[in-house]
């Protein structure tokens, strides 16, 4: 979540970044030569920013995907339910460190983030 959130705050940065760059590209010196530019370099130079605006703008096409259909569904659960799912999927805390911190059993608590698991997927196939 934290991801998705930094890229959904930076990636329009980024991409505006890439955007001015191409537009006051000058005849870069990619050689070791710094008196002379290497024939093609500037081309070179314009291909290999139209591709990383076109991977950023991929990437922010996806969080805005992510925006409308995950975002709805991860906030149908309850708070116990998303905090069992993020500790497990992205913190990767060991199952008796959250039971202990949840005060639950661990097979309650697996119990029960396997059933969030499902209404989670279930809600997204929904969408």
């Amino acid at each position: 979540m934290r991801h998705m959130e930094y890229l959904r705050t930076h990636l329009p940065e980024e991409i505006r970044s890439v955007e001015e760059e191409m537009t006051s590209v000058s005849s870069p010196h990619l050689d070791r030569d710094p008196g002379r530019a290497r024939e093609g370099a500037r081309e070179e130079h314009i291909v290999s920013l139209m591709d990383e605006l076109s991977r950023l703008r991929d990437m922010q096409a996806k969080v805005r995907q992510h925006t409308l259909h995950f975002v709805p569904a991860w906030q149908d659960l309850s708070e116990q339910e998303r905090d069992m799912l993020y500790s497990r999927y992205v913190e990767q805390e060991k199952q008796e460190a959250t039971a202990s911190r949840m005060g639950l059993g661990r097979r309650t608590l697996h119990r029960r983030r396997e059933e969030a698991l499902e209404r989670l997927i279930r809600r997204l196939n929904m969408i």
